[in-house]
């Protein structure tokens, strides 16, 4: 989209340090906007540099101050809204779109012929006939064996 003078655009910040606070666009521009955009930052006050990357969306802006001036630069702008930070998404929502993306992929792979838990129980029934090959009956190879039982057990349709 192109660079509207009539709104400020939403910024979200990325990282700050002294002298450098980089910031994510909360929409997309144009490539002409993003060099419209650098030449209105650069012209402000306090601002030495800017870099704009418009294929990841985001501006690097520096000046000569340290990381709460520059953060009060970038708030006075009247071209641009700091945004509040996104929420993180929780760590076991991802791992579990993480499991799903693995599962699927595997059973891609093998046109449904096996899926993540029936990978694990190959796996980790691997590890037991190795470790049954060194000797270790009593220890990492039963434990091995039952796990691999479990994920067999569990992969049944």
């Amino acid at each position: 989209m192109p660079l509207d003078a009539s709104q400020p655009i939403g910024v979200r910040i990325a990282h700050a340090a002294s002298g450098r606070v980089r910031l994510r666009l909360g929409q997309r521009l144009e490539a002409a906007a993003f060099g419209a955009l650098a030449d209105r930052l650069a012209a402000s006050p306090g601002i030495r540099r800017v870099v704009v990357r418009p294929a990841t969306g985001s501006v690097i802006i520096e000046a000569a101050t340290d990381q709460a001036g520059l953060l009060r630069i970038v708030g006075g702008l009247d071209f641009m809204k700091v945004l509040p930070p996104e929420k993180p998404v929780p760590i076991g929502q991802m791992a579990k779109f993480g499991e799903l993306t693995l599962d699927r992929k595997i059973r891609d792979r093998t046109d449904g012929a096996i899926d993540l838990r029936a990978t694990l129980a190959l796996l980790l029934l691997a590890a037991a006939v190795i470790q049954l090959f060194r000797g270790r009956v009593a220890g990492p190879a039963s434990t091995l064996l039952i796990a691999a039982l479990y994920f067999m057990e569990e992969s049944k349709p």
